[in-house]
């Protein structure tokens, strides 16, 4: 796989929502009103720096900057094919994060349409570009536009907003029907300033013959022979062979080093891949393995995984990763009074947790730095912090978030992205989104030793339990009508299952009892009881 990443060099056009994708050609005369910028990005900061808004989180600045939502903001990008290899079997563009809802074009050609800001846009590119100078256009809203009163209907309106409970204007009942940051629509802990933007990286990637398209690694078994340890470990790696017809010869090497030294591997020789997909799955044994603890229970020692694929003359490899050797489980025993446990234990022993919810870090989160990321989990550390809790209502972390928590041993309870109120599950579209997006996550980040857990919503299970929302909206979840619940009690099951059953699962937070949010049985929110949480 070769990469070309396509960050900078961007500039950005302001221009009426009723514009949509048929009006790329009148973007396209603009000669003036241009902003410059690179990724990733919100739009408000290219118009910060050109003293168009001013900073939107000092005084009442977002107010002035509420107008951004209700204009489409379109992005273009010159890039040239020599910087990619033309000669590729597959040539595709990824854009990581578009927030929210999306056109896009390629030489003025549409390719294709996104609206979810929790997984990338990926499309095969190659019969797109021309000799030359490329253009890529990116047409963003925040999709709100899109949400209609019929559509809320559906659901009875029953989200939960600020404005419901006092005069504040934060909140937007549409949130939940557009797979975007619901935070900064406005929470009780912040305003509402709409996030719009290309906020993860763009790239282009080629493939020759074959690509591998996935990895996941299990800590099988651990067995202590004295003060050693003997690791049984599992690689999985999904190899794709480009040619659609044909079946093509195969070595596949896996290597885990330990300090620049081999601690095992494995090479299997002579793989047939027939066309598409084709999933092989390897264990290898690790004597005297080093075993990952959260942090304040041991060290956090991290083996590199280096997988490489032959074909040929050709050569694939998987982007090399770091992995801590941890079993994870959930003990949820009864005990004699008839309550039950709720212990995560690590390598058969139990730990205390201690940490906070993390949100994002800024309303503008496209601008967060990775010193700042690099500052909070050290604070987290230097607090005595063993886990962070990434809250539903936010966004899925950066990879080096994830690669930081492996690092410092927080353990990290990892929300879908649900919160607070009830989601369209009866549309397939949306369910063909959650599904596509917790697919995705689930396999980005099953090989970092921090996941201790996948969780379906923050405080849905409670809420749709809660008279005092029942009563509000006139409701009366049932099993024929679950409000958004039948994502985390089924849909979210079957996905961790498939991708990654060693991590556990947990329909919500709160959850467990009666009226899920029982101090006898799973996980609490403890508002009732003289207790609020904080956020880092």
């Amino acid at each position: 796989m070769n990469i070309t990443k396509l960050n900078d060099f961007w500039a950005l056009h302001e221009a009426p929502l009723s514009w949509d994708r048929q009006y790329l050609s009148d973007i396209n005369r603009q000669k003036e009103g241009w902003y410059q910028c690179k990724l990733p990005v919100d739009v408000r900061m290219p118009l910060m720096d050109a003293g168009v808004i001013k900073e939107p989180l000092e005084g009442d600045n977002s107010y002035e900057s509420q107008w951004i939502e209700e204009r489409s903001w379109w992005f273009v990008k010159h890039f040239s094919s020599s910087d990619i290899r033309m000669d590729a079997d597959v040539i595709e563009l990824v854009l990581e994060g578009l927030d929210t809802n999306s056109d896009i074009f390629l030489n003025d050609q549409y390719i294709g349409s996104h609206q979810n800001v929790h997984v990338p846009f990926i499309c095969e590119i190659k019969r797109f570009l021309v000799k030359g100078d490329n253009r890529l256009t990116v047409r963003l809203t925040s999709g709100l536009e899109h949400i209609s009163i019929q559509d809320l209907a559906e659901i009875d309106c029953a989200v939960t907003a600020e404005s419901d409970f006092s005069d504040s204007d934060r909140g937007d009942h549409r949130r939940t029907m557009v797979r975007r940051p619901q935070y900064n629509i406005g929470w009780d802990w912040g305003p509402r300033l709409v996030s719009i933007g290309i906020t993860g990286q763009a790239l282009v990637r080629t493939y020759h013959k074959i690509a591998i398209r996935e990895v996941g690694i299990e800590t099988k078994e651990i067995k202590r022979d004295g003060e050693k340890n003997q690791a049984l470990l599992n690689v999985m790696v999904n190899a794709e062979n480009l040619n659609i017809v044909d079946t093509v010869d195969c070595d596949l090497e896996i290597v885990i080093r330990k300090d620049g030294k081999i601690a095992a591997g494995k090479t299997i020789p002579n793989i047939l891949l027939t066309s598409g997909t084709n999933y092989i799955n390897q264990e290898l044994l690790l004597n005297e393995a080093e075993l990952w603890w959260p942090a304040g229970y041991g060290r956090q020692p991290l083996y590199q995984v280096e997988i490489t694929a032959r074909c040929k003359d050709m050569v694939e490899s998987w982007p090399v990763f770091h992995y801590g050797i941890r079993k994870i489980s959930i003990d949820t025993s009864a005990m004699e009074d008839e309550t039950r446990n709720f212990k995560f234990i690590v390598n058969e022993q139990e730990i205390f947790c201690k940490g906070a919810n993390w949100i994002p870090n800024d309303f503008i989160y496209a601008r967060v730095t990775e010193e700042k990321y690099h500052t909070l989990l050290e604070e987290a550390i230097e607090a005595n912090f063993n886990m962070i809790r990434i809250w539903g209502g936010g966004l899925y972390e950066r990879e080096l978030f994830y690669d930081l928590c492996d690092e410092k041993g927080l353990l990290v309870w990892q929300d879908f992205m649900l919160a607070c109120g009830a989601y369209p599950e009866r549309q397939a579209w949306f369910e063909n989104e959650i599904r596509s997006e917790y697919t995705y996550q689930t396999k980005r980040l099953r090989t970092h030793s921090c996941i201790a857990l996948f969780c379906g919503t923050n405080e849905n299970h409670w809420i749709f339990s809660n008279p005092e929302f029942l009563d509000r909206w006139k409701i009366k979840p049932s099993y024929q009508n679950q409000y958004g619940l039948w994502i985390p009690n089924v849909l979210s099951k079957e996905v961790v299952w498939m991708n990654c059953p060693y991590i556990p699962y947990w329909n919500s937070s709160p959850y467990g009892g009666k009226n899920a949010n029982d101090l006898d049985c799973g996980d609490a929110h403890l508002w009732s009881h003289g207790f609020v949480s904080n956020d880092i």
